[in-house]
C-alpha cells in the first residue's frame, strides 16, 4: 500500500522551493496532504512561492537551519534533485526515523497507472518501446524511456519529461527499461506491476 493509499496522513516536508521543489508542493498540495516548505535561504520571499504554487495562504514554512525541534513537524522528506541526501540536515532526519524520498518516488507514488518493467541482457529496448506503442494505439498515455536510457537517472528523466511544466504527470502506464544491474538502485524506489524478463546471458550474470 503506497503513502497515499492509507488512512495514515503522512506530514510532508518539501525541502528546496526552486522549480522542482514547487513542482513536488504541487504535485502533494494534488493528493491533500500535509505540507510544510522549507528552504535554507531565509531570505526567500515565500509568500510568492506560496502564490505561485497555489497552496493555501495558510501553508506553514521554515527558512533557514531546520533545528531538532522542527523533525517533529514532518514524517517525511520530499527532496529537491539539487539537495544533498547527504547533507546534514537530511541525514539528521533519517537520524530522527523520518523517511526520505525523492521525486521520482512521489511521482511514482502519486501516480494512478500502472508500472510495466523491463530488463535482461538483450532485448530490452525493442521490448519496452513494442509495448509502450501498443498500449499508445489504445488510446493510453504512456511514460517511457524509449532512448534506452535505462539506469537510475534515465528513469527519472523518463517521469521529469513526461511532466507538465509545473510537475504534474498525466499518465496510465509507465512503461520502463531497466539495465539487468540497475534493477537493485531502481527497485528501491518503484515496484512494477508487471517485469519482463527478456534472457540473462551468463557473461552479464559473470560481469554483475
Amino acid at each position: 500500500m503506497g503513502i497515499f493509499d492509507t488512512d495514515k496522513r503522512y506530514r510532508f516536508l518539501v525541502y528546496g522551493m526552486g522549480i522542482s521543489g514547487k513542482g513536488v508542493a504541487r504535485l502533494l498540495n494534488s493528493q491533500n496532504a500535509d505540507i510544510l516548505l522549507y528552504d535554507s535561504n531565509e531570505d526567500l520571499d515565500i509568500d510568492s512561492v506560496i502564490k505561485e504554487t497555489g497552496l493555501p495562504e495558510d501553508t506553514p514554512y521554515i527558512l533557514g537551519k531546520l533545528k531538532a525541534s522542527d523533525y517533529d513537524r514532518f514524517d517525511i522528506i520530499a527532496l529537491s534533485p539539487g539537495v544533498s541526501a547527504f547533507s546534514e540536515q537530511v541525514k539528521a532526519a533519517e537520524d530522527a526515523g523520518k523517511k526520505v524520498l525523492g521525486e521520482i518516488e512521489l511521482a511514482y507514488e502519486a501516480g494512478k497507472g500502472r508500472l510495466a518493467a523491463i530488463t535482461g541482457t538483450n532485448g530490452k529496448t525493442t521490448t519496452n518501446n513494442l509495448i509502450a506503442s501498443a498500449l499508445e494505439a489504445e488510446g493510453k498515455k504512456v511514460v517511457c524511456n524509449r532512448t534506452g536510457s535505462n539506469m537510475l537517472m534515465g528513469v527519472a528523466a523518463a517521469f521529469v519529461l513526461a511532466a507538465d511544466l509545473r510537475g504534474r504527470l498525466d499518465a496510465d502506464s509507465a512503461v520502463l527499461e531497466i539495465d539487468e544491474a540497475s534493477t537493485v538502485r531502481v527497485f528501491p524506489h518503484l515496484t512494477p506491476k508487471y517485469m519482463v524478463l527478456t534472457n540473462l546471458f551468463t557473461r552479464a550474470v559473470l560481469l554483475h
